[in-house]
Formats: structure tokens, C-alpha cells, sequence
């Protein structure tokens, strides 16, 4: 089968509401012509979810893993499913027939589950100067009672998510103690923060970089004495990790948390 088809379903929270602005990817695992048993390259899909949760994801036959992520959520299970030649409209599908442990998918199609939980945490990433950070990304894990930014015990919940232009920030977690900690280029870790939910949602949660945790790395990358735009210079040590790229003329620049640092070309 050569024709090209489509994947119907939906994005849905614990209680079955749908949850718009979701991404769906398609990641191919295998595909092979129907004729001729024929080896076929297949590129995957991509879809965002729309106001009421559902989705349509366009792919040529064949075998896929399909998961979907969205902002302040953690992503679902990945499904394996294969779209085959379109064969009976029962499904609601006119452009193929979509099957999951070999059982046709019927309306509302595949159904991926998130789990959003009933509160949030919520705040801004700053730098040293209060300033927002709009490329920053909080990465918020359930920790065991008790439990420090350097000394911790996951118990199982966790929750990820980019800032929004303004560097603010949303996760959603149930009760208990969160370890949240924001990343950032040209930083590494900018903060980290330990936070209790009990039955409300928090707000005013900031991350902030503190000027005495950061040193500057800098310098030129060349090549006969030319400046080498572009390259990549990572600097690693005790204290963590960064990486950056080196601009027009060869110069980079870096924060990093206090420590002996090694630092390299990749």
C-alpha cells in the first residue's frame, strides 16, 4: 500500500476531558509494500492537539510509536500502532484503518492519557538582576519528604515544561514535596527550590540566579589565528555543566557554577 492516510484521536486528562495544545508525535518503527514485502523509509508525523483534545496525524502505512507531551505535564506512554489500507469505514476513517495489538482503532480513535494534576506551581526563571530569562526550561520531580535540592529521593511524579516569552513558567503536580530546577543556555542550572504542595496551587514560585554561585568563562575559538564561528565549547565540572556555541568572530561566553571546570571543543 503506497496511498498515504491519517490516525485520528485524542489528547485526555485522568477524568477524560480533552487537553488542547498538546504535541503528538508519530516515530516510525517499520513499513513494508504490501505487494512486494518490499523494505520502505517512512518519515514520521507530527500534530498539535486542538481545543476539545482530538488530533490528526498524516503518515504513509505502516508501523509507529505515537506519544504526546504537553507544557507542565509529563508525557504519556508511548502506543505502537500500524495504519493499514483503508478497508471498512466502521471507524469513522475514510483514509485508512488504524489497528493497536491488532484490534481496529474505532471512533474516537487512540486515545492518549496525561497526567494533569488537579494543582499547579507556578512562577517566573530570573537572572542575577531580576530580569526574566525567556529561554529557560523547569524541570519539577516529586521528591520524598524531607528531601534537599542536593540530597533527595525521587517517589515517582514529575513534570517538565519551557518557559513562555515572559519566562513564566507552569507545572502541574498533586500533594507533596516537589524539587523544582531551572536550566538555561548560557548558564547551565540557573536555581534550584524545594517546595511543598498540600491542597492548593502555588504561585510566586521565581527561580533566580544568585551572582555569588556564577563565574564567566570566556574566550576565542580559532583556527591560523582566524576566529571559528560556531563551534560548540562545553565546560564541565563538579558543580555541573554547560554549553554554548561561539559567535561570528570565534568569542564565547559562559556562566558556571563555581568549581574546577574542564572545558573542550565537541
Amino acid at each position: 500500500v503506497e496511498g498515504n492516510g491519517s490516525r485520528h484521536g485524542s489528547v485526555r486528562d485522568g477524568s477524560g476531558t480533552g487537553i488542547a495544545n498538546a504535541f503528538v508525535t508519530a516515530r516510525a518503527v517499520s513499513a513494508f509494500n504490501a505487494t512486494t514485502g518490499e523494505k520502505r523509509d517512512l518519515q514520521g508525523s507530527a500534530a498539535q492537539s486542538t481545543a476539545d483534545g482530538t488530533f490528526t496525524l498524516n503518515t504513509s502505512p505502516g508501523t509507529y510509536l505515537i506519544v504526546a507531551c504537553a507544557r507542565g505535564m509529563p508525557c504519556a506512554s508511548e502506543f505502537e500502532v500500524s495504519l493499514r489500507a483503508n478497508v471498512s469505514n466502521v471507524d469513522g476513517n475514510t483514509t485508512a484503518d488504524v489497528y493497536q495489538a491488532g484490534a481496529l482503532l474505532t471512533s474516537p480513535g487512540l486515545i492518549l492519557k496525561l497526567a494533569k494534576g488537579s494543582t499547579t506551581m507556578s512562577g517566573s526563571v530570573k537572572d542575577e538582576d531580576g530580569n526574566m530569562i525567556a529561554s529557560a526550561y523547569v524541570h519539577g520531580e516529586q521528591i520524598q519528604s524531607g528531601g534537599t535540592c542536593t540530597s533527595f529521593t525521587p517517589s515517582g511524579g514529575r513534570a517538565d515544561s519551557p518557559v513562555d516569552a515572559t519566562g513564566a513558567y507552569t507545572l502541574y503536580g498533586s500533594a507533596g514535596t516537589w524539587r523544582l530546577v531551572a536550566f538555561s543556555p548560557g548558564y547551565g542550572q540557573v536555581a534550584c527550590a524545594v517546595v511543598t504542595i498540600t491542597a492548593a496551587s502555588l504561585t510566586g514560585q521565581d527561580l533566580q540566579a544568585t551572582a555569588s554561585n556564577f563565574g564567566t568563562v570566556s574566550g576565542t575559538v580559532t583556527r591560523a589565528g582566524t576566529g571559528i564561528e560556531g563551534a560548540g565549547v562545553t565546560c564541565s565540572g563538579s558543580a555541573g555543566a554547560n554549553f554554548v556555541r561561539s559567535g561570528s568572530d570565534g568569542t564565547f561566553r559562559m556562566k558556571m557554577r563555581e568549581a574546577v571546570a574542564d572545558c573542550g571543543l565537541v
